[in-house]
């Protein structure tokens, strides 16, 4: 059992091991659902620059902004407002 410890070990596989299949088979189920701790990942898609900022309260603002051509705009995508490195709002 020691080899096949290493060879999967060096691998980077995941393994389970469990004296109880009901623990094994949940955790199946969990990778496969997707249910374990998600990793976030930042992913910078552009850069723009700001033209104008509405504020509709103490809250919220809109804030119009100039895309450049090569950008990629995603729906439902968060976005960062920054002011000379400083962050106004999200």
């Amino acid at each position: 059992m020691g080899t096949a410890k290493k060879i999967v070990d060096a691998s980077k596989t995941e393994y389970i091991n469990s004296p109880i299949i009901y623990h094994i088979t949940e955790r199946i189920e969990k990778i496969v659902t997707g249910m374990l701790d998600p990793k976030e990942v930042e992913v910078a898609l552009s850069t723009s620059k700001v033209l104008a900022i509405f504020y509709t309260s103490k809250e919220f603002m809109v804030v119009g902004i100039h895309i450049p051509h090569d950008s990629k705009v995603v729906p439902n995508a968060h976005v960062r407002v920054l002011r000379k490195k400083e962050l106004v709002g999200t």
